[in-house]
């Protein structure tokens, strides 16, 4: 025999809530004039960066910020660069003058060539005018030198300072090396993640590392650091 079904209290219930609620939208959106959040306004005006910008803009602009920094530390010279420590530079020094030559024409007109001083402390007279005289002639030295090759603006753009940049240990490097190579277009780390420890090299040598053979055995790319 057929029986039919009693609806329960709990359904009777969600029945008449959604009732009340479609009643109070419809109210809402054409009644009261107190717009629901599915009602919407095609004529509504959107005030500016109210809109997300497109996905990678921001990203964009740290990456581009960051280019900058880089490009800045190039115009950096480094107390390395100097000759048995004196004031003329040494082989890199003057290749690196070469280039900073170079750059001064590409760079905004704004941006400083940096020569890093010595404080008393680093060299074996420990006096504060020996140090100053050091740096007031390695400053000059660049500005000379600018000069000789057409920058007549060397004397107020050559300054002494502190590079911004943080120094890069050993361990740190394989890691940053790895990653540079992965952004490049995915080649070689992917030989770490497979290959290497985790794996046994030759799986993720030969089906992720590509051509670049870092994901052998041993290597960069060993399952140890990714």
């Amino acid at each position: 025999m057929y029986r039919p079904v009693k609806a329960s209290s709990h359904g009777r219930w969600a029945l008449v809530l959604g009732i009340l609620l479609l009643c109070g939208g419809l109210g809402g959106c054409g009644i009261t004039g107190n717009r629901a959040w599915w009602c919407i306004d095609n004529c509504a005006t959107i005030p500016c960066g109210a809109i997300t910008p497109p996905p990678g803009t921001l990203l964009y602009q740290i990456n581009g910020g960051q280019h900058q920094l880089a490009q800045a530390e190039k115009l950096y010279v480094y107390k390395h660069e100097w000759y048995l420590d004196k004031t003329d530079p040494g082989p890199y020094g003057r290749r690196h003058l070469a280039t900073i030559s170079r750059l001064l024409n590409c760079v905004p007109a704004n941006w400083p060539v940096v020569v890093e001083p010595v404080v008393p402390e680093e060299e074996k007279v420990v006096s504060f005018e020996a140090t100053r005289k050091l740096n007031d002639e390695r400053r000059q030295k660049v500005v000379e030198y600018l000069l000789a090759h057409g920058h007549p603006e060397a004397n107020e753009r050559v300054i002494l300072g502190y590079p911004t940049a943080e120094g890069l240990y050993g361990d740190p490097s394989a890691l940053i090396g790895g990653r540079y190579i992965f952004t490049q277009g995915g080649l070689g780390v992917g030989g770490g993640m497979m290959g290497g420890g985790m794996m046994g090299g030759g799986m993720g040598g030969g089906m992720m590392g590509g051509g670049m053979g870092m994901g052998g055995g041993m290597g960069m790319g060993a399952g140890g650091f990714y």
